[in-house]
């Protein structure tokens, strides 16, 4: 029975099944892979771009797992121009194993077939989560025809909310808590995932864009930004010595509220001005 349920539940189409699905028969084809966290999985929609793109970011995808699915693809992606790689103040300093969305690491395993972890928690549907919320799932899908994918056909995932100046604050205070838990010093790990891909580039004559997403103000104000000055001697190090470039919108003065539907993720809206933005880069 337990073998069944395990069964059924691989067998719900996610973002994540959905993402390497479209990778395993599109790879060839892509000339702009866009990996990174949330920030990059809301903030970029390929449809924008004229060179062929897709959106590979997944909710708190760290460095090694840009990694992990680059080296997965990396002898298909033979038009490959540029890989952009969201980055924020803390994913230099940020592992996801040792964070609150730890639990993610299963995705990875079970729908990308990437071996990161060996734990049970991390290779099975049914190690995680309720056992009623599995069922519950299974129904919804099998028998009420209930979606669980949410991105685009390219990898953007919409949010057509607009938040208003006082949720704004509220999502403010819980976001910066939370990325302050996720910093962890991972310096030197993630800075060889980063060096890896950064060789890759030079050796098959791609360029590496490292790509800072807009925040609201209230959110830049309130994270504690111990990392800047840090962050400021590793990026000009590594432009310095690799075929890369680093833009930062971080505080870009053409995003407001109406652009973000929480205090660090755009919406609909701010994707398609950003999305726009990107594009003009590429060119």
């Amino acid at each position: 029975m337990l073998i069944s349920i395990e069964y059924l539940l691989r067998n719900i189409p996610n973002d994540y099944s959905y993402k390497r699905k479209y990778l395993d028969e599109n790879a060839e084809k892509i000339e702009v892979l866009f990996l990174g966290n949330s920030h990059i999985y809301y903030g970029i929609d390929p449809v924008f771009m004229r060179k062929k793109s897709f959106n590979a970011a997944h909710y708190s995808q760290t460095l090694e797992f840009d990694y992990r699915i680059f080296h997965k693809y990396q002898k298909k992606l033979k038009h490959l121009k540029y890989v952009v790689i969201g980055l924020d103040d803390y994913t230099f300093y940020s592992k996801m194993k040792t964070s609150t969305e730890c639990w993610r690491e299963k995705y990875y395993n079970i729908y990308y077939s990437i071996n990161s972890s060996f734990l049970l928690k991390n290779n099975f549907e049914l190690a995680g989560g309720k056992f009623q919320d599995n069922i519950k799932r299974i129904i919804c899908h099998f028998l009420k025809n209930k979606k669980y994918i949410m991105c685009s056909q390219l990898g953007w995932l919409k949010n057509t909310q607009t938040s208003l100046p006082n949720n704004i604050r509220e999502s403010t205070i819980k976001a910066s808590e939370r990325h302050k838990i996720l910093t962890k010093d991972f310096l030197k790990e993630n800075l060889n995932y980063l060096k890896i891909i950064l060789g890759a580039a030079n050796e098959n004559n791609f360029t590496v864009i490292l790509l800072s997403t807009p925040v609201t103000k209230d959110y830049f104000e309130y994270l504690e930004n111990k990392n800047i000055e840090k962050n400021r001697i590793i990026l000009n190090d590594i432009i310095k010595n690799n075929k890369t470039i680093y833009y930062n919108y971080t505080t870009d003065s053409a995003f407001d509220y109406d652009d973000f539907f929480d205090s660090d993720h755009l919406n609909e809206k701010g994707a398609k001005k950003f999305s726009l933005k990107v594009n003009q880069l590429l060119h």
